[in-house]
This record gives structure tokens, sequence and C-alpha cells, in this order.
């Protein structure tokens, strides 16, 4: 489990740079194969990211 913590400073779904500051927790799972990762699945809460920076009600 992990945590970003980001400033909107890009364009985001269409959305200008609001300079809004965000956060998300997620989690990561690596597929890992002769020790080497051959594969990653990344899940986040992308609602709430999206509802922090107004494109969603909350």
């Amino acid at each position: 489990m992990w945590t970003w913590n980001a400033t909107h400073t890009g364009e985001f779904m269409g959305l200008a740079p609001t300079g809004k500051k965000v956060s998300a927790t997620g989690s990561t799972t690596f597929r890992c194969k002769d020790g080497m990762i051959v594969g990653d699945w990344w899940q986040y809460d992308i609602m709430n990211v999206m509802r922090q920076l107004g494109l969603m009600d909350s």
C-alpha cells in the first residue's frame, strides 16, 4: 500500500492546471519471472483524485 501527493500543474483529463494539491492511496502488484519484473498492476482511487480536482461531485 502506498500514498502519493501531487500538485495539479499540467492538463489532466481535459482539465487545465488548477494548482490544487491532491493525494491518493493505492497498491502495486508485480509479476516476476526469472528474477525480473515482467508485469505490473496498479490500483488507486482515481475517483477521489477527480473529486479533489472538482471533476466529480463529492
